[in-house]
């Protein structure tokens, strides 16, 4: 199950606290361990269909999978494992892993391979694994013992679990959902009592409608009580105490704060000094050591009962009194609280033998009161054994019919079943010298020979997984379908495939059939029927008849089938060594921090050196016997408030549901269907074949470590982290091998290495060729292909196995640096190509990138302070807020908070992106969202990466600014800095320039993350004290330019909503507009505001790829050359700055963007004249797709001027070589640009008349000088500044002629406005322009050069610059 913040010790570094030591939870057949869950592992499902040759479907061709199924497996006998791991032939045992293989079992390791000896299969033992019992009502009843007195039997009351979580194998046992609701409040004796708040509706409910009720779900991570529910529990028990006047046990307030320092504050049942008193019924002792208060009954059990007493009495009233505070959610008025206890690993015999029955009846009855108990959940736990019979020795007649009564020739139901009447001659062998089986009433085999002491040669076993799948087929489900009643999971052992153990969500068919008899014996009296004494438990009657309404009183939960060799190598802990990664953990933590992290480390380190998880396995099973059975273990559930009052003990439920559920194991049925899915093999081979078979992967493990224990034995070191990844790897497999677990085999790393392909379709793994050298790993020598490292699309970063190990062993800030410095070291052997192209240098690169990897860690602390304080904020507000408008505006703060955290660059001032953030983090009812001023001002990013080198530079490690509080970056940053500079020495960057080196790497990696601004510390006040360091997610401090004036917005009526936004609007622009890097909308701009974009250093947003068209049969430079506009676009550029304003004046003309095609008339031969000629044209529309939306025309515009002018773009080189330009040509001329387009914008100089039809760059259209181009650019930015209203008509109309002015004032877009004289003047010129086009320009020329001159007079006051 996934870890909760809860579970986080308070520990620097964030390390997980995770239990290895003790069981709690039931036996499974392959736990999973939080080192390797949650990773994106196989499903079990894949399992079973793959051993069922079913292959999975949609498998994608991708290429590591065709390499795999092109590579034919090979067999391997079990025999070559063994004799390789007998004789310690490690460098054959590693050879194995270089091909796809499969594993074959020899005969002589079976038991009976050829069926010739006496094999018996019998069952050894049965036992009681876990009990779980709930009251049906409030109150501690399910802790209550059904005696008065009892000299040993203990109770303990500990309130500080409260993080402890329900099982989640268990979750299927309760009548409701344990979401939130569960808190362990103590022990009974070795049973943990467990207080659920439980729906009311569920205790009001009858049995029937109770069964599997999970409609009552709350809001909460994991199914522990929330800190505030907790504690109210909590001063519940400590009222309670007080009341019954506990010595030592007082509660001042019953109602105090909910929190933790309110409650120590309000009574001591938390924290109180050590004291020891002495009462008449109990002792109590609280510690605060353990922090717990223990009621230890001495002399009779009659404390308890007064505190369970107390606890139904004072309920009511309490929840009655209770602030509206505490009662606002609901829980306490919804709910009831149940005691639960639940027992696990205990392993109890039962039914060892005659003389124990009736001592085992008399504790069951004794052990609980019954009497207010729902349901009790337990699991039985059978082996089956199986025995080559040497010689066998008959049971004499009296022994069997004094044990089992009237015996019978066939089960009940047989044709033919007759009673036999003479046992003693009865023949016990048939022809072929088999046992005739005889039956007792109730259906029961019994055994009329059994083998004498050292007479039988006994084995172990494994299920047959291609069988098992049998155990749940319907019998009467047709041939051709494999109708399974329960899902059925398999997991198979030791690199088998087909052999090992099985899980279901229920129990095996024949089993279950049985289950109606023992419910009819349950029912009998609540039917209100008299007993028969001639029907017996196996009676003749239908098995489909239920002759219960409702739900059965017992019913079958799950069952699994497993080897005890499992059950005994962890018998008292959760996980036995080989599955938790402890080489991984020893190998990654040599770079931890901390005094914990390191504490945990150099543990880890002596626990390997003094012996690796393998050994100790070693060690287990090493030796004589060893268990091998097999081992049915079956969960069920009994309702006892189903049953009538006078059966309600532990006496009637050991009778008639225990032993019947035990010697079902003896029905015929069952022993055929059970026997028929398992493989007997010889003794000692279970525990030798998960040695034999797993001697590869264990041998690189040793190598790996002995290879590696010289280095973490050194100074400041640190390992190759695909050397870790690979351990990581093995460790993973092992544990497959150890319990068949296919979560653990993570598809993205180890499907590309070929391990888990070949587990999970050969059953023995194996590694590709293109990953690691095999010839070098038999040399011990490992060596590993980095290049072919599979990565993270989304991320860039390397994928690991290694996460969750260390993760819960050192903390969340240990693997995130751990990942960073794994992603820059892969990157140095293999930097994509596609990052950082504008940049030369390749050290420079690789520093941009490692400065990118830190900074996005930075990124992510930042998402997380702000989600997770305004997450708390708005609950708080909404469990608060009545009004519907607000609760509505608090809710749009939410989804703002959402859509900032999924943007794609969260500190830029993106309009929309900063806009959600000021949503989510302004309060709702403020009249002027805003992010507060830290009050240094407008700062740079050189102060933000300065900070940031300065703190990495420290000796201490006491975290500053702009570092946050809990946050990973830190110690990233401080790996990547000193990775940086580490690459700058190697590249022979002279030591005086690593600084600046570093600071300009960050820089540029600031910019392409743009990183607009940064949250920072609360403004100091005058008073004395040090600066505070407490980053908040209310303070932002810009890294950009100064704020520009506010951005006047519409007035008038608006709903709060709408008011909200606009508010958070103008908040929002003004801080973007004053940021050279801060994003900007050409089109929102367009040329009537181009002057307050003037100091901008970015392309407007218009300029982005998926504005751009390109067919997939085009040339890469078409491509290519967008991709370099975006890359090097510089505004400080005359030709950038001014493609750029052109530009945005074409997309302004849409949809009139293109020339007259008729120049026929055109009779002017000079360069001037020509020119202006072209400047008086006309634009007009062509029914031409894709003029209308004007985005594109931006980016394509100034991507196709460029293209002519920058000789070292894609296009520029082109021209430069002389090669054909065809395509890109045809591409922008069929959206109106062409070098007409340029002349007409003043752009390009027209040599001849070419000009105007297919004309050629640099024969037809020569460009401008430098000189012309930057006095071209110093003319329009004067315009501009001159007049805010009129100077981007000036400015228009001074580059490209008033017809072009003009037309973009009549478009109505609002690109430009005209000055009062020159919009009259144009509008008859405009007019007079139009009749031209009609008349095919048979109008005197002259009109083009008067009209040009009357613009440039009619101007104003404010005069042409004079163009150097």
């Amino acid at each position: 199950m996934p870890l909760t913040q809860s579970q986080i010790a308070d520990v620097p570094g964030g390390a997980f606290n995770v239990d290895e030591d003790e069981i709690d939870a039931p036996f499974a057949v392959a736990p999973i361990p939080a080192q390797y869950d949650g990773d994106g592992g196989h499903t079990q499902e894949n399992v079973g269909k793959i051993i069922a040759r079913c292959r999975q479907e949609g498998v994608p061709p991708v290429d590591y999978l065709q390499q795999f199924n092109s590579a034919p497996p090979r067999k391997t006998k079990l025999s070559s494992m063994k004799r390789l791991f007998d004789t310690k032939n490690s460098r054959d045992a590693l050879r194995l892993l270089s091909d796809r293989r499969f594993i074959t079992i020899d005969d002589d390791f079976k038991l009976n391979p050829t069926g010739e000896l006496d094999m018996l299969m019998h069952m050894s033992g049965h036992f009681l694994d876990y009990v779980m019992y709930m009251g049906n009502r409030r109150g501690l009843d399910a802790a209550l013992p059904n005696i008065n007195v009892n000299h040993t039997m203990e109770f303990r009351l500990n309130l500080n679990m409260t993080h402890r979580l329900w099982p989640t194998s268990n979750t299927g046992d309760l009548p409701f959902i344990p979401t939130g609701r569960m808190m362990c409040i103590g022990s009974r004796m070795q049973e943990n009592i467990w207080l659920a708040m439980v729906p009311k509706t569920i205790l009001e409910r009858n049995c029937t409608e109770r069964v599997h009720l999970n409609s009552d779900t709350l809001d909460a991570p994991t199914s522990a009580m929330t800190r505030e529910h907790s504690l109210m529990i909590t001063m519940f028990f400590a009222h309670i105490l007080h009341s019954m006047r506990f010595q030592d046990v007082h509660c001042i307030e019953k109602y105090p704060e909910l929190t933790t320092h309110g409650v120590k504050h309000s009574t001591n049942i938390l924290n109180a000094s050590c004291t020891v008193a002495q009462m008449d019924a109990c002792l109590i002792c609280m510690g605060y050591a353990n922090m717990q208060l223990a009621l230890m009954l001495s002399s009779s059990c009659a404390m308890f009962r007064m505190l369970h007493i107390a606890f139904r009495n004072l309920w009511k009233n309490w929840v009655r009194q209770a602030p509206e505070l505490w009662k606002r959610d609901q829980f306490l008025l919804d709910n009831y609280p149940v005691a639960l206890t639940m027992r696990y690993g205990q392993n109890q015999d039962l039914r060892r033998s005659s003389n124990s029955t009736q001592v085992e009846r008399e504790n069951w009855n004794k052990d609980h009161d019954y009497e207010h108990v729902m349901l009790f959940s337990f699991s039985l736990a059978s082996h089956i054994n199986f025995s080559v019979v040497h010689e066998w020795a008959n049971v004499p007649p009296e022994v069997i019919l004094a044990r089992e009564g009237n015996v019978f020739t066939a089960p009940p139901g047989h044709h033919g079943r007759q009673e036999i009447e003479d046992l003693e001659n009865y023949d016990l062998l048939d022809e072929d010298g088999k046992e005739i089986p005889i039956y007792t009433a109730e259906g029961y085999m019994v055994l009329r020979r059994a083998p004498p002491n050292n007479r039988s040669t006994s084995g172990g076993a494994f299920l047959d997984l291609t069988k098992a799948p049998t155990l749940f087929v319907l019998e009467d489900a047709e041939e051709d379908f494999n109708i399974r009643a329960v899902p059925c999971y398999l997991y198979p052992l030791a690199f088998t495939k087909t052999l090992g153990n099985m899980q279901a969500d229920g129990l095996i068919h024949s089993f279950q059939q049985q289950l109606p008899l023992i419910n009819r014996n349950l029912s009998t009296h609540l039917a209100g029927h008299d007993e028969d004494d001639n029907d017996s438990l196996f009676g003749d009657m239908n098995d489909n008849h239920n002759p219960m309404d409702g739900q059965p009183i017992l019913q079958g939960l799950r069952c699994q089938a497993y080897n005890s060799l499992s059950h005994r190598v962890c018998e008292r802990i959760k996980f036995h060594s080989v599955q938790l990664g402890r080489i991984t953990a020893a190998v990654s933590g040599c770079t931890a921090t901390g005094v914990s992290a390191v504490s945990k480390w150099e543990r880890c380190l002596q626990e390997c050196e003094f012996m690796l998880p393998h050994e100790q396995f070693h060690v287990k099973v090493t030796g004589g016997s060893q268990p091998q059975s097999m081992r049915f273990e079956n969960t069920y559930r009994l309702e006892v408030s189903a049953m009538m009052p006078e059966d309600k003990n532990g006496s009637v439920v050991y009778d008639r549901v225990i032993t019947p559920l035990l010697r079902t194991w003896m029905h015929p049925d069952v022993q055929r269907s059970v026997r028929q899915v398992l493989v007997p093999l010889a003794a000692d081979v279970v525990p030798g074949i998960f040695e034999w078979t797993t001697y590869p992967i264990t041998c690189f493990l040793q190598l790996s470590w002995d290879n590696l224990l010289p280095q973490l034995q050194q100074p400041d070191v640190s390992i190759d982290p695909h050397v870790i990844e690979i351990i990581s790897v093995f460790e993973r497999v092992l544990n497959y091998a150890h319990t068949g677990a296919a979560h653990v085999l993570i598809r993205a790393l180890m499907d590309r290495t070929w391990t888990s392909l070949g587990l999970m379709f050969d059953g023995f793994p194996c590694v590709w060729g293109r990953f690691l050298n095999h010839d070098e790993l038999v040399r011990n020598n490992i060596r590993i292909y980095s290049e072919q490292w599979p990565l993270d699309t989304s991320t860039q970063r390397p994928i690991t196995s290694s996460r969750r190990v260390q993760e819960l062993t050192y903390g969340c800030k240990h693997y995130e640096s751990y990942i960073a410095r794994f992603t820059i070291l892969h990157a140095m052997k293999n930097l994509p190509q596609h990052v950082y192209v504008d940049v030369g240098d390749p050290c420079k690169r690789l520093a941009c990138f490692a400065a990118e990897v830190g900074l996005r860690v930075y990124i992510e602390d930042v998402k997380h302070l702000v989600s997770e304080a305004v997450s708390k904020e708005l609950r708080d507000l909404f469990l608060d807020e009545d009004d519907q408008i607000n609760a509505e505006l608090i809710r749009n703060r939410d989804l703002a908070l959402q859509r900032w955290c999924d943007s794609m660059n969260p500190l830029s001032y993106t309009e929309s992106t900063l806009m959600d953030l000021i949503r989510a983090v302004s309060d709702h009812r403020d009249e002027d969202p805003h992010l507060r001023d830290p009050q240094l001002g407008t700062q740079t990013l050189s102060f933000f990466v300065g900070k940031i080198i300065t703190v990495c530079k420290q000796g201490n490690t006491r975290r500053q600014p702009p570092f946050i509080q809990d946050g990973k970056a830190l110690p990233v940053l401080k790996m990547t800095i000193a990775e940086i500079r580490q690459a700058a020495l190697s590249a022979r960057v002279p030591a005086d320039s690593i600084s600046s080196f570093t600071s300009h790497a960050f820089i540029l990696a600031c910019k392409k993350l743009k990183i607009n601004h940064i949250p920072w510390v609360h403004p100091r006040d005058r008073g004395a004290g040090a600066p505070s360091t407490y980053i908040s997610h209310k303070v932002w401090l810009s890294v950009g330019a100064a704020e520009p004036p506010p951005v006047a917005d519409a007035v008038g009526y608006r709903t709060p909503e709408e008011t909200s936004r606009a508010l958070v609007r103008k908040s929002s622009q003004r801080l973007i507009a004053g940021d050279p890097s801060g994003a900007w909308s050409a089109l929102q701009v367009k040329l009537l505001h181009f002057h307050t974009v003037l100091h901008k250093a970015v392309l407007p947003l218009e300029c982005s790829m998926a504005n751009v068209n390109i067919p997939k049969t085009s040339p890469d430079y078409i491509s290519s050359m967008y991709h370099w506009v975006l890359q090097n676009f510089d505004m400080t550029k005359p030709i950038h700055f001014l493609a750029l304003f052109a530009s945005t004046a074409f997309s302004g003309l849409l949809p009139a963007i293109h020339s007259p095609s008729d120049h026929s008339l055109l009779n002017r031969h000079s360069e001037d004249s020509r020119m202006q000629y072209i400047r008086s044209l006309p634009w007009i529309e062509k029914n031409r797709k894709g003029s209308t939306d004007p985005s594109p025309f931006i980016f394509m515009f100034t991507a196709y001027i460029l293209g002519f002018y920058e000789t070292s773009s894609p296009v520029g080189e082109r021209i430069r070589k002389a090669e054909c330009l065809r395509k890109w040509l045809d591409k922008n001329s069929a959206k109106g640009m062409t070098l007409l387009s340029l002349c007409r914008f003043g752009l390009a100089s027209p040599r001849n008349n070419g000009v105007f039809h297919a004309g050629q760059w640099g024969k037809d259209v020569i460009a401008l000088l430098d000189s012309t181009l930057a006095g071209k650019r110093d003319a329009v930015v004067e315009y501009l500044r001159s007049s805010p209203e009129y100077g981007a008509f000036d400015a228009i109309q001074y580059l490209a002629g008033s017809t072009t002015a003009m037309a973009l004032v009549e478009n109505g877009s609002g690109y430009v406005k005209a000055r009062p004289m020159a919009q009259a003047s144009g509008s008859s010129s405009n007019s007079a322009s139009a009749k031209r086009m009609v008349n095919i320009f048979t109008e005197d020329d002259d009109i083009s050069t008067s009209a040009d001159a009357t613009a440039v007079t009619c101007t104003g006051p404010y005069k042409r610059p004079r163009l150097s």
